[in-house]
């Protein structure tokens, strides 16, 4: 409040935009894997838990038995994980959080059934170290409600306080809801692995690229453009800045492989 009271005092005939705060849980830094591992115990035989491979197609999960139901959990250092952020697949890629055969056996597994399933991972480009992923890799369900709180928390003061100090608010929360849910100016939420030529996200998978940060300025253009400002300013074509990576070395290197993402987490 202290720091908007000055800007104001200072800059007492300026208009003033500012922006609210995205969830953090909702960029590809931590949201690309939640439909790929599974930190669920096994509970037998034919319970469905994924595993990836490093092989084509991305994401595929690896099953072990002859009917394609049976797979295998991740093994991490906290319970109740919601998240594996995007360093967990560099880990995951030198065997942590894939099954040996002794956590295999502390799963409920026999001797045999572990051997064989050990021998599986094995030939699909698995490293079976019974190594957990480490905590700082994961989030769990409490961290992020925690952090997503503490989010809300913040917007809701700019909220409060932007009528007082005659500020303009742009709704970035949102906006990146729409783009996780339903895409927003053509560009998606996805990673660039997953998506190189409409992802609004850099390589790290946490700062807007390029295309990104046209959909922002956009979204800034819209409140100069509406009343009481009516600038009339042009917004950007957001397709010209869409497809950064596409072409380059990189993004030739890393779509449709782990080995791409592995390096880029060394």
């Amino acid at each position: 409040m202290t720091l908007l009271g000055q800007i104001r005092a200072e800059l007492t005939s300026t208009a003033i935009i500012m922006a609210n705060i995205p969830n953090v849980t909702d960029i590809p830094f931590v949201n690309t894997l939640d439909a790929t591992f599974s930190t669920s115990p096994a509970l037998g035989i034919n319970v469905p838990i994924p595993v990836i491979h490093s092989g084509p197609p991305l994401f595929q999960p690896v099953p072990f038995d002859t009917a394609g139901t049976l797979f295998l959990p991740l093994l991490t250092e906290e319970t109740g994980v919601a998240h594996i952020t995007l360093p967990g697949l560099s880990a995951y890629q030198l065997g942590y959080g894939v099954p040996d055969s002794a956590a295999l056996r502390g799963l409920g597994f026999s001797a045999a059934q572990a051997r064989d399933l050990v021998l599986g991972m094995t030939q699909s480009g698995l490293t079976p170290t019974g190594i957990k992923v480490p905590g700082d890799m994961t989030i769990t369900v409490t961290e992020k409600a925690a952090l997503e709180s503490a989010v809300d928390g913040f917007n809701q003061v700019i909220t409060n306080l932007a009528p007082t100090f005659f500020y303009n608010i742009v709704d970035a929360n949102s906006l990146l809801e729409e783009l996780n849910m339903v895409g927003l100016e053509g560009l998606t939420g996805d990673y660039v692995l997953a998506d190189p030529a409409t992802t609004a996200f850099s390589l790290d998978g946490f700062h807007p690229n390029n295309a990104g940060h046209a959909a922002i300025a956009n979204a800034f253009i819209d409140i100069l453009n509406a009343p009481p400002f009516a600038l009339g300013i042009t917004k950007l074509n957001v397709s010209q800045y869409a497809g950064q990576y596409l072409g380059k070395p990189m993004a030739t290197k890393i779509t449709g492989s782990f080995e791409g993402l592995r390096a880029l987490f060394k």
